[in-house]
């Protein structure tokens, strides 16, 4: 990498589940479909936002420890 920085903007630490509610439009037959779901007609899942714990404050952090 010529020239180039390197970054760091956070930490990633987790991610927020939820629940997807299942449609029933599949072309699989009922008995193969309710063998899937166990528990209700949903899944859980992972959402698209996510926890970061910024840089900033990690640096911050370990400067309050030395």
């Amino acid at each position: 990498m010529s020239g180039g920085m390197l970054v760091l903007l956070g930490v990633h630490w987790g991610q927020f589940s939820e629940r997807w509610d299942i449609e029933r439009r599949s072309i699989v037959s009922e008995a193969e479909s309710e063998a899937t779901i166990t528990d209700g007609k949903y899944v859980m899942g992972f959402s698209g936002m996510t926890c970061v714990a910024p840089a900033w404050e990690l640096l911050e952090l370990i400067e309050t420890l030395l």
